[in-house]
Parts: structure tokens; C-alpha cells; sequence
């Protein structure tokens, strides 16, 4: 009797994804920095012309059950409870009681847990949309087709002729790896590996900050004096580290970690230096933040700490769009190259730092507002 092969299905789609309309902008944003090759990723808005006059009903299920590498729900209250989210996902459930291993990942953008959803179970490992952000869904999706990738077979001949591209590393070890094998592109790779691997070891810090909470500094703010020295010293220290930035970003130990893809002699320790000097200024305008937040004030002075603790809260999201856009830039490099047949290719770098200027202009008012107040 002829041994059956059991092979990986073809599907038409890497990720599907399922969310309800209320979350749009995170979920277009996660798919947007996926970057993954077109025509891979279903998500609604791509596929209008597509859908137009279609039976839904039906286009859904089947897409949803059978056309999908994996259904990306995005979990929240409003999913739980709309009638497209219950029919995609009941569709979803019917391929998942034919399939062994993840089908379904969910990410949790609300307090919504699992088991509050129709079908799902409290045991699916999920992630905390709210914790990890746009750049940490991103970043676990693209491991989870690495290890998709990985495990698929592959033909001797194929696996010699394709070159191998270097891929971000989520642990220590994998970026120890990375810089001792040294694949194509490697300097890009090892330097979004530290900013991720950074990030994630602040990642209960940036929770607290992004609920505005800061632990207490034990300053007091007790007079308008001590108020005006603080949010001074703020806006002087952001702007402070504004030009540190912007001057390190022109020297040739930072520039270099951008040179040709495919140089195997780069200094690998001067890449994970300059990633590394880089978070530790994402570091510092966290600090500066929690500054702000975690003094202690009367009321009345309220309202100007948390317009300082918000303009300090603007160069954070740069480097945030930064570290988000150039993880996208890292994993869509094997694409390019290959489109590139061999010829480099030149990707700007830009780290852009926010400072909102009305944001000041009203802090500089509310400053001067209760000075009014006190002298009369």
C-alpha cells in the first residue's frame, strides 16, 4: 500500500484579519506595518472592488474557514457582540475543531476576556493588544510566519539557490547568533533586535505611562515658583535631548550601521552600541515624563503638569513611529532585495522627534494665567 503524504495546504492568504469596525485604526495600522508581499493579507478595505455586490455571507465563511493561514481576532467588546464578527468567527471555530495547532490568534484590545466571547476558550494563548501596541502585534506576527516558514519543507536545490536573509531576533541568544552568522542585511536586522529587545524590557514602564500613572518622585509642588522650575526645567531638558539625538544621528558611528547590506565586515559591537545609546535616549524622555507625573501638587497647578507631562509625551510617540516603521522597513527587506537582483539598495533612516509647539504655547499660557491669579 503506497504511503499517503500529508502536505500543508496552499492557502490564498497568510492572515485574515477580524475585528470590529470601532478598532479599524489599530488593526490597519498592524497591517500596514506587517509590510508582507500583496495580495497576503485580507483585510477589508484592500479587497472593496472585490466585495462589491458579493453574497457576503458566503465569501466570508469560506474565507474565514477554509482560505487562511491563520485569523488574527481582534478582541474587544464591541467584537464580542456585532453579527459579522460572530459570523467570521464562528467560521474561524469550524476550522479550528479540523486543525491541530494555533488557527485563531487573538489580540485583546479591551478588558474583554477570551471566555467572554462566543466560542472561544480562556486556555487560547492571546495577546494584550493594549501592552504590546501596534509594533509588538506586528513583531509576533512576523514570528509566527518565520516559524511557519521554517518548518516547511523545502527542496535541497531551493534551500541552496536562495540567499538568506537576516531576520529581527526577540532574545539574546538569537541576536548572538545573528551577529556570529551574519546573513544579508545583518546590520539592520541586529540593530531593530536591541530596540526590540529594549522595548520589551520596558514594557511595564510604557503600560504604566500609557495609563498615565508615574511612581511617586517624593517632589512636592507647593508654590508657584516651585511649579514654573519644574515644567522650565522639562521643556529644557526635552529639547536638551532633542539636539542629542539629532547630533547623534549625524555622527559616523551611527551612519555607518546603515552602510551596504551586504557587508560581513561591519563592527558589530559599534551596531549594538549605537542601538542600544538610541533606546537609552527613548529612556530618557520616559523619565522626564514620569517627572512630571509623579510630583505631587494642589489641584489648582493641576492642570499645567499634565500639559507638561503631555508635551513630554510627544517625543516618546517619535520614537515609538521609529522603532514601528523600522521593524516594518527590517522585514520587508528580503522582498526588496530580491526584487533588486543583486543591486543594493538605499532606505533613509529618519527618527523624527515631535514637539508640539501649540502644546507649549498653552502650557506657557496656563503658566501665565496663574501668575495672574497669584499676584492679584
Amino acid at each position: 500500500m503506497a504511503e499517503e503524504v500529508s502536505e500543508e495546504p496552499a492557502y490564498k492568504y497568510d492572515i485574515a484579519v477580524s475585528f470590529a469596525g470601532e478598532q479599524r485604526d489599530f488593526v490597519e495600522d498592524v497591517v500596514r506595518g506587517l509590510n508582507l508581499p500583496k495580495g497576503r493579507v485580507f483585510y477589508d478595505a484592500d479587497y472593496k472592488g472585490t466585495l462589491w455586490g458579493e453574497e457576503l455571507t458566503e465569501v466570508f465563511t469560506n474565507l474565514y474557514r477554509d482560505e487562511a493561514r491563520y485569523v488574527v481576532m481582534f478582541i474587544s467588546r464591541e467584537y464580542a457582540e456585532k453579527e459579522w464578527c460572530i459570523l467570521e468567527r464562528r467560521a474561524a471555530l469550524r476550522r479550528r475543531m479540523m486543525t491541530k495547532g494555533a488557527y485563531i490568534l487573538p489580540v485583546r484590545l479591551d478588558a474583554t476576556k477570551l471566555d467572554e466571547v462566543e466560542g472561544l476558550l480562556g486556555t487560547i494563548a492571546d495577546l494584550d493588544g493594549r501592552r504590546e501596541g501596534v509594533a509588538g502585534v506586528i513583531a509576533a506576527l512576523h514570528q509566527k510566519l518565520e516559524i511557519v516558514m521554517a518548518d516547511a519543507p523545502q527542496s535541497d536545490d531551493k534551500a541552496d539557490d536562495e540567499p538568506k536573509f537576516a531576520k529581527v531576533q526577540m532574545t539574546q541568544d538569537g541576536l548572538v547568533a545573528l551577529l556570529q552568522e551574519r546573513p544579508h542585511s545583518w546590520q539592520w536586522a541586529a540593530f531593530a533586535s536591541v530596540l526590540v529587545q529594549r522595548r520589551k524590557a520596558m514594557e511595564t514602564a510604557m503600560r504604566d505611562h500609557r495609563l498615565g500613572f508615574a511612581p511617586s518622585t517624593g517632589q512636592r509642588i507647593d508654590n508657584f515658583q516651585a511649579l514654573k522650575t519644574l515644567v522650565s526645567n522639562t521643556v529644557y531638558d526635552i529639547e536638551q535631548v532633542g539636539a542629542q539625538i539629532n547630533g547623534f544621528l549625524l555622527t559616523d558611528a551611527f551612519t555607518s550601521v546603515f552602510d551596504s547590506l551586504g557587508d560581513e565586515t561591519a563592527d558589530a559591537d559599534g551596531i549594538v552600541h549605537a542601538a542600544t545609546r538610541l533606546m537609552d535616549y527613548y529612556d530618557r524622555y520616559l523619565q522626564l515624563a514620569q517627572r512630571v507625573r509623579g510630583a505631587a501638587a494642589p489641584s489648582k497647578y493641576r492642570s499645567v503638569l499634565d500639559t507638561c507631562a503631555r508635551f513630554a509625551d510627544e517625543p516618546l510617540s517619535g520614537m515609538e513611529d521609529f522603532i514601528r516603521d523600522y521593524i516594518a522597513v527590517v522585514a520587508a527587506l528580503p522582498e526588496r532585495l530580491i526584487a533588486a537582483k543583486g543591486e543594493d539598495i538605499q532606505q533613509p533612516v529618519q527618527v523624527r522627534i515631535h514637539v508640539d509647539d501649540e502644546l507649549l504655547d498653552e502650557l506657557l499660557r496656563q503658566l501665565k494665567d496663574i501668575a495672574q491669579d497669584e499676584d492679584g
